[in-house]
């Protein structure tokens, strides 16, 4: 392809999505995801992980226009006062166990995966269109670099010569 034809590629709107996905962009969901994954991987107790993965909600602007957070801290609360005050360890499977059916109880009441994923897919979609057209911008901008430096140097290879 003609350094040319990469160029008007670049400023083509149309060219944002098969650029990032060439370039490997992975989107805010899946960003999260890998997140919330290591963070399980290296936290060893339930209380420490959900104050983890709020503050990581909050930091990506998604609401917890449900009040799903406080709900979570206060099954987690009564699991661990029915424990005796013993923090709950995700090795701890029975303790779990019973902890994913109040999970499941204010799923189910809230509607978690219903209401408020609108929103999360509308911020995933902001997200990674921002991140696409900086990318596509600090590409542009190299290739303008790059044609106004080719044509200096053919400028002066023309002057030279003459």
């Amino acid at each position: 392809m003609p350094p040319h034809a990469l160029g008007l590629l670049l400023l083509h709107p149309a060219a944002c999505i098969p650029l990032g996905l060439q370039v490997g962009i992975l989107s805010t969901e899946e960003r999260l995801a890998r997140l919330l994954k290591a963070m399980r991987e290296t936290t060893p107790d339930v209380r420490t992980y959900l104050r983890e993965a709020a503050l990581l909600r909050k930091g990506a602007c998604i609401p917890d226009s449900q009040g799903v957070d406080e709900a979570m801290m206060a099954a987690l609360d009564a699991q661990e006062k029915a424990q005796g005050g013993k923090a709950l360890l995700f090795a701890d499977a029975k303790g779990m166990e019973v902890f994913r059916k109040s999970v499941a109880a204010l799923q189910a009441k809230v509607g978690a995966d219903k209401a408020d994923q609108a929103q999360l897919d509308a911020a995933a979609l902001e997200e990674d269109y921002t991140q696409m057209v900086e990318q596509l911008v600090g590409a542009r901008n190299a290739a303008v670099v790059d044609a106004k430096q080719r044509d200096a140097v053919f400028l002066a290879n023309a002057t030279a010569a003459h």
